[in-house]
């Protein structure tokens, strides 16, 4: 499997102050892991409720999944809003070999 791959991302975080965000983006090219390859996930969240935050994380490593793979994610996003909060944020990505 080539490491030097990105992989498209889409999400959602879980409802804070009444609200959520979307997450849309791509992952950076893998790099090499113990086991396998990483990537990084580095977007700003939809604008909703006046604000969005950003999301910086690593995924976990590959799992063989249907004729490719996938990466597994959750993290949390920074900090922003009229009341400060933060959102959950997780998923997978995946990718045909």
């Amino acid at each position: 499997m080539d490491e030097k791959h990105s992989h498209n991302c889409f999400a959602g975080t879980d409802e804070v102050a009444s609200h959520s965000h979307r997450i849309e983006g791509i992952s950076r090219p893998g790099s090499p892991s113990e086991h396998s390859h990483i990537h990084e996930i580095a977007v700003t969240t939809s604008l909703n409720n006046g604000h969005a935050h950003r999301f910086n994380i690593q995924t976990g490593e590959a799992i063989p999944y249907i004729k490719g793979h996938i990466h597994k994610y959750k993290g949390i996003t920074s900090l922003n809003g009229k009341k400060p909060h933060r959102h959950n944020v997780y998923g997978r990505i995946y990718k045909q070999d």
